[in-house]
């Protein structure tokens, strides 16, 4: 079951007795509705003959993992280096980009090539700017998901802006070029809006507007280039 693909398997009763990994949208519906499926918060679950993850990007990861329990190392590493391989042609004919809506392994993920890097806006990605500084040195883009889609919506532009300017101040601390971090960076929210309304989805797209005007306001990138 793939992203919120384990509720199908639940209501069919295939994952009673087992551990299961879904999408945040439909974690606590399934933990609700299905007690006897052992819910939980990491990103992939393989449980006996049952295979479950969160999505996005994701599933690539659940794939190689299932076939290093099963084959040699050197079968593993050519299905990654063959990923690799079709994103290189793909982007003959169009832009190849990554989205992870969780924290992920985000150097095993720009290995494999993309030209657009969707990641969520938290600290935790302080920790590989330097990864990040040399993908946007060769040209790659980031969609920094600068609206969190979580939980319940209602954080102001103000506080996403705040959060995810401290993260680019940590960076430029760290010798992340702020100029380059602001021309390169795209801003996106965390997740999909299909769950939500109308109204909802027109709300956090007028916020990442409202943020996106704050990384153009001059006196924003100064305190960029300073750090601070």
């Amino acid at each position: 079951g793939l992203c919120t693909g384990p509720y199908v398997l639940a209501k069919a009763g295939l994952l009673d007795g087992y551990q299961c990994s879904a999408h945040w949208d439909c974690l606590t519906i399934l933990t609700e509705r299905f007690p006897r499926v052992e819910c939980n918060n990491q990103l992939y679950t393989l449980d006996r003959d049952r295979m479950t993850c969160t999505g996005g990007t994701i599933p690539m990861h659940m794939m190689l993992a299932l076939l290093s329990s099963r084959h040699p190392q050197v079968l593993v590493d050519a299905v990654a280096d063959m990923l690799s391989g079709v994103m290189a042609s793909a982007q003959t004919f169009g832009v190849v980009g990554l989205h992870c809506c969780f924290e992920a392994d985000w150097p095993s993920l720009l290995e494999a090539g993309p030209q657009v890097l969707s990641m969520p806006a938290t600290e935790a990605v302080v920790d590989v700017s330097g990864y990040l500084d040399r993908f946007m040195q060769n040209g790659g883009r980031i969609a920094w998901g600068a609206v969190g889609t979580e939980g319940p919506v209602g954080v102001s532009a103000g506080r996403s802006w705040k959060a995810l300017s401290g993260i680019w101040c940590k960076m430029v601390q760290r010798g992340t070029d702020p100029g380059m971090l602001r021309s390169q960076s795209l801003l996106s929210p965390q997740s999909g809006l299909a769950s939500y309304s109308p109204a909802v989805a027109e709300e956090i797209c007028e916020s990442l507007h409202n943020i996106s005007l704050r990384v153009q306001d001059q006196a924003s990138a100064a305190k960029l280039v300073l750090g601070a």
